[in-house]
């Protein structure tokens, strides 16, 4: 998390401070505290390992949404290229359903050729509006 935020909840370089400038005419200081309080996070899970560790992984505070890569995960099963063999899609569902346990946002399942209607079916979390604290 460190790298993908600025100090003092992170580490992320400041370069030479263009990024302050452009559209904002706002100091450094300010642009730091908006930047990190408006940056989303995100992360994928598509290793065993990743599954293996997912309460540490959704544990750590300041990451906003989890994805799930069904093609990496079905590689790391044992099942390269078939994203639809019941291993493969059991992992899927358990992690979409602990991402969700722990009152996450999980970004939107691909599935090719199928129209997705709700977000639930989707197995996404929706909110209004972004803002971290």
């Amino acid at each position: 998390m460190r790298p993908c935020l600025y100090h003092q909840q992170g580490m992320r370089g400041l370069g030479s401070g263009r990024m302050a400038e452009f559209g904002r005419g706002s100091a450094i200081s300010e642009y730091v505290k908006d930047a990190n309080r408006e940056t989303l996070v995100c992360v994928q899970i598509e290793e065993v390992a990743a599954d293996d560790n997912l309460d540490e992984i959704l544990g750590v505070p300041d990451i906003d949404v989890f994805f799930i890569g069904p093609t990496d995960l079905a590689r790391s099963t044992g099942h390269p290229g078939d994203n639809g063999h019941p291993d493969v899609k059991k992992v899927v569902q358990e992690v979409f359903d602990r991402i969700h346990a722990a009152g996450k946002a999980s970004g939107p399942r691909a599935l090719p050729n199928r129209r997705l209607r709700t977000p639930r079916q989707a197995s996404c979390i929706t909110t209004p509006t972004f803002q971290r604290s």
